[in-house]
């Protein structure tokens, strides 16, 4: 996880200094290591742009030595950019693991060199302060598994966003039976990051089957972020991502919910439904709204 200034990065800097401290000339090792790497070299250079000269040295043993001597506040203190290049290349290096190390295995070899040269334009996206998205919520969109009742149903699912250690990510439960298709039951939990790009509130995620993804793109955010106040709705648009046809995107409403995770009712219903409120309608586009309730005689209510 990148560097965060927070006070649970900064314990968890110091703790790590501490581990290495143990052992006799560990810390003068790890400040070697890290003026020798390249990746926490051109992290350097990208904070500094192009009007500075590279510095032959990015962090003196004796800093690491004072920080861990003169304990977390001195830490806390400290100058974050040189906490950073620390911390990033601890979660990296295999040579000096501490409770911080964070293996790689598995991804491209490539990654770590373009996170260090595109590494404040790929951490802009978590950037923004998205903990007032942190709740639980419902999703409602068509019910599109159908094809051709997917302008019919509308299908409400569980949602749950929370931010830990500077990172928002999203929990999304679609677990109920079709009851137009009784041998059909959707049981699914999607996981994913929580991202603000270009004005729009981003979640991307798999499934736990782990053969497909879902992208949102929420472009209106109420209240909007940054005003101080909990998230009460997200509108946008969402996307499955699987397979090589043409896909289309469906609307979505993401509804803050007073109910506790586990007691938010899931399921797939047609309008007029009780939690079909016109505003939600309304925002989904759900065509022949006015036509079905004319046809049922039920008066639309405000």
């Amino acid at each position: 996880m990148p560097w965060q200034e927070t006070d649970e990065h900064n314990r968890k800097l110091f703790d790590a200094l501490s581990e290495l401290a143990r052992e006799k000339g560990a810390l003068e090792r790890l400040a070697g290591a890290i003026n020798a790497d390249e990746r926490a070299q051109a992290s350097d250079r990208a904070r500094q742009g192009s009007k500075h000269k590279p510095r032959n040295t990015l962090i003196a043993e004796s800093t690491l030595v004072r920080w861990q001597e003169e304990g977390l506040n001195r830490v806390s203190n400290a100058q974050s950019h040189k906490k950073r290049i620390v911390f990033e290349f601890l979660e990296r290096s295999a040579d000096f693991r501490t409770e911080l190390f964070r293996p790689l295995s598995g991804l491209p070899a490539g990654l770590s060199e373009f996170a260090a040269l595109h590494g404040e334009r790929l951490s802009s996206v978590f950037s923004s302060d998205l903990a007032h998205l942190d709740g639980v919520y419902r999703m409602f969109r068509p019910a599109t598994h159908i094809e051709r009742l997917s302008t019919e149903r509308i299908q409400i699912s569980r949602l749950k966003i929370e931010t830990v250690g500077g990172l928002t990510r999203y929990t999304e439960l679609q677990n109920m039976i079709d009851h137009d298709h009784p041998n059909f039951s959707l049981n699914r939990r999607d996981e994913g990051l929580v991202m603000a790009m270009t004005g729009n509130v981003i979640l991307l995620g798999m499934n736990n089957h782990g053969f497909e993804s879902r992208f949102y793109s929420a472009w209106l955010c109420y209240p909007r972020l940054g005003s101080g106040e909990k998230t009460r709705r997200l509108t946008g648009v969402t996307f499955t991502i699987n397979g090589t046809q043409a896909r289309r995107g469906h609307l979505f409403v993401a509804s803050r919910a007073s109910e506790p995770w586990d007691q938010i009712e899931m399921a797939i219903v047609r309008p007029p439904h009780e939690r079909l409120t016109d505003d939600i309608l309304d925002a989904l586009d759900f065509g022949g709204l006015e036509t079905l309730l004319q046809e049922t005689h039920i008066p639309k209510s405000r």
